[in-house]
């Protein structure tokens, strides 16, 4: 039996992470719908071309290892459609003659039906950080100062938070409070007109999106929690540190929050857990 040969992240990073650059991030990419599998999922698939990932210098079964191995993670997903809580569930990698195929699931996580929807939809892009080259302490501490007045650093000895004395560790992130937390009022999420709004006011009208009181959230429901409003400096790019919390629960992958973006930061989270996100977490690299 053969064994799967094991990818070394780390020539896929250098190849694409050149020069000054800390993150890579690749174009949008488009799914496309087979059939509705029922009134809250869809299926289909992800079409990954051969030159995606470059100039076509990174050997395509090196990226599926590396797509396969985990690289599937570093999807950032449209805002748009993960504040309407529409999310990608991934199934895998195949190769074909002309690149990579990913089977994919979009699945509501507010249990709202999905309507109106459309054969292909822009749904978002890899991204590739080099946490060997992420913005630290005195860099990492002017963004936080130029993002905020409201920025608070986190202390920590890699890319990977961690607890404990805080004291001689890197600072190696920046934390947001969260103003304000909404859940969705609309009784369906129309994906027509969710993909066709120009900016996030008509979103909000779109969804119905209601502000509610942190006291009144059900632990268990998809919400939305709110940060400040930051601008973020040219040439530097966030990454919202994703994942679970064993408290929170799961803040979903629309992760990436490009240069020069202004206005306010937008966690689409489930619980699950005993408590509430209450604040936001960020990493920083050059563009």
């Amino acid at each position: 039996m053969n064994e799967r040969k094991t990818v070394n992240p780390f020539e896929i990073i250098d190849s694409l992470c050149s020069g000054e650059r800390g993150i890579w991030l690749g174009p949008d990419i488009d799914f496309h719908l087979k059939k509705q599998t029922s009134d809250t999922q869809l299926s289909g698939s992800m079409e990954i071309p051969l030159s995606y990932f470059g100039d076509g210098s990174i050997d395509l079964e090196e990226i599926e290892r590396y797509l396969t191995q985990g690289g599937l993670t570093n999807f950032s997903v449209k805002s748009r459609l993960m504040q309407s809580g529409v999310l990608p569930w991934f199934r895998g990698v195949e190769m074909t003659e002309s690149g990579l195929v990913v089977p994919t699931e979009l699945l509501s996580l507010s249990e709202k039906p999905l309507t109106n929807t459309v054969d292909s939809i822009s749904l978002g892009r890899f991204f590739v950080p080099d946490f060997r080259r992420q913005i630290k302490d005195d860099d990492l501490e002017l963004i936080a100062d130029s993002l905020s007045d409201q920025s608070e650093l986190i202390h920590g000895s890699s890319g990977l938070l961690i607890s404990g004395p805080v004291e001689n560790k890197a600072i190696v992130a920046i934390a947001l409070p969260v103003e304000r937390y909404s859940t969705l009022g609309s009784e369906k999420i129309d994906l027509e007109q969710v993909l066709s709004v120009v900016d996030r006011t008509d979103l909000d009208k779109v969804l119905q999106l209601e502000e509610v009181l942190k006291g009144d959230i059900d632990l268990k429901a998809f919400y939305l929690a709110e940060t400040p409003e930051i601008k973020v400096p040219e040439g530097v790019v966030l990454l919202i540190n994703p994942g679970y919390d064993d408290r929170r629960g799961f803040h979903h992958p629309s992760t990436v929050v490009d240069s020069g973006f202004q206005g306010s930061v937008r966690l689409e989270t489930t619980s699950g857990g005993n408590e509430l996100y209450d604040r936001v977490e960020f990493s920083a690299f050059s563009a």
